[in-house]
């Protein structure tokens, strides 16, 4: 799904895609941190959908920023992982995620969907 947009559920099929697929989770990575990750990150968390950022697979202008967009959402919008938490694991190994949305009791179906979003390197897996 591709969005010129800063934030891949705006304008885009991806929430319908995502409801239709059964996906209560995502896995977020891409680039810019602070403006695209961040934007479909908190697109799905609004969407009460759980929100796992992986933290090393993304990347900002500085570390400073990449750290302080980090530091200032994990742990309410999303909770942040480094891949080597899910290269591997299975749905029940990943941590639960983080913030008011975020329940470790939903459903999560076993296909995931990667949807390459936006035109600065935002996915969600």
């Amino acid at each position: 799904i591709l969005s010129g947009r800063p934030a891949g559920f705006f304008a885009t099929p991806l929430e319908s895609r995502l409801e239709e697929l059964g996906v209560t989770r995502v896995l977020i990575c891409g680039l810019v941190t602070s403006a695209c990750v961040l934007g479909t990150a908190l697109g799905a968390f609004y969407r009460g959908l759980d929100v796992l950022l992986v933290e090393d697979c993304c990347a900002d202008r500085s570390i400073e920023r990449h750290e302080a967009t980090v530091g200032m959402y994990s742990d309410y919008c999303f909770q942040s992982i480094l891949a080597r938490d899910f290269l591997g694991a299975s749905h029940e190994d990943l941590p639960p995620a983080a913030g008011a949305c975020g329940s470790a009791s939903k459903q999560v179906p076993e296909v995931l969907t990667v949807s390459r979003a936006l035109s600065c390197g935002a996915s969600v897996a």
